[in-house]
């Protein structure tokens, strides 16, 4: 896998002068190996790849932001500059010819990890080849434990074939400021957790006051006749009422400081994946927060509670 910036034109559209894209030359397993998923369309194959095809795929980004509304697959793109320069490159012939488009992709970070993501083609590695090649591998066990295997498969075909570098994915992002963004998400998570816990506190200690508060009369409903399901609702529902304008107003809150949250996370905030899992989580806290008091006020003896008033 190589990844280089080179310019480009559309047939069919007045392209911009000095426009330039990412251009990843890999085969039809890259996509596989690091479970980019196939949008639209098809990627090429290993007889084509050995061919090699005059094809490539794109991003999901470049399909929207040169052919909107419409369909990007069949569409025609060129890499003018996409040849052999030096004595040690190996170019296929039509190397810079015009490419087809088969198929469209997911997005993936090209920019870095906080820059948004660049419209980028993947042609097969074949169409220009260098003096040396990247490959990515997918592992189930730790990476670096198939280090000595990968090596020995490529010495068994070439023996004076050197491996000289070798990173893992986690390598790579953290190169690329991924501790960072892990120290802030962990601060996020350490402060979030202590946020929730202190309501949690604070929620069970008012109801547990305000049932309190209502001894005398659960006493006097239960000793006429009530059953204890419906004193439970009575303050059940009074505490729902408070959890649900709290949650209102969180909700909107945050969604009113996305701007400043921007700065801090990737995205916004206004997943509805991300928003029903917070609320979700509020909710869930708040019910086991809120339940222990009104069941003991419905355990309790009604006769009891009305003689210690």
């Amino acid at each position: 896998m190589e990844d280089v910036r080179q310019s480009l034109e559309i047939m069919g559209q007045n392209t911009e002068k000095g426009l330039m894209v990412d251009v990843q030359q890999t085969s039809g397993e890259y996509f596989t190996a690091l479970s980019i998923p196939l949008l639209k369309g098809r990627l090429w194959s290993e007889v084509e790849t050995e061919r090699p095809a005059r094809l490539a795929v794109i991003n999901q980004e470049m399909a929207r932001r040169f052919w909107p509304g419409r369909d990007a697959i069949g569409q025609r793109i060129r890499l003018p500059n996409f040849t052999a320069f030096t004595s040690w490159m190996l170019a296929a012939k039509g190397s810079n010819d015009w490419l087809e488009i088969v198929g469209v992709v997911g997005d993936t970070p090209n920019r870095g990890l906080r820059e948004p993501v660049a419209p980028a083609v993947y042609v097969p590695y074949t169409l220009l080849m260098g003096d040396s090649m990247e490959l990515v591998i997918r592992t189930e066990s730790a990476p670096l434990t198939m280090v000595r295997t990968v090596r020995e498969q490529i010495h068994s075909i070439d023996p004076g074939q050197p491996v000289a570098k070798t990173q893992t994915a986690e390598d790579l992002l953290r190169a690329e400021g991924w501790a960072r963004e892990q120290f802030v998400a962990s601060l996020f998570l350490v402060f979030g957790a202590l946020a929730l816990a202190l309501a949690a506190t604070g929620l069970y200690s008012v109801i547990s006051y305000a049932t309190a508060l209502r001894s005398r009369e659960f006493g006097i409903r239960m000793a006429l006749g009530a059953e204890r399901s419906h004193v439970m609702g009575l303050v059940l529902t009074s505490a729902a009422k408070t959890v649900g304008v709290g949650v209102v107003i969180g909700v909107a809150l945050s969604v009113a400081s996305n701007s400043l949250l921007a700065r801090w996370i990737a995205g916004n905030v206004f997943d509805p994946v991300m928003l029903g899992v917070v609320i979700v989580m509020l909710l869930a806290a708040s019910g086991l927060a809120a339940l222990l008091p009104p069941r003991r006020a419905a355990s309790g003896d009604p006769i009891r509670v009305l003689r210690a008033e």
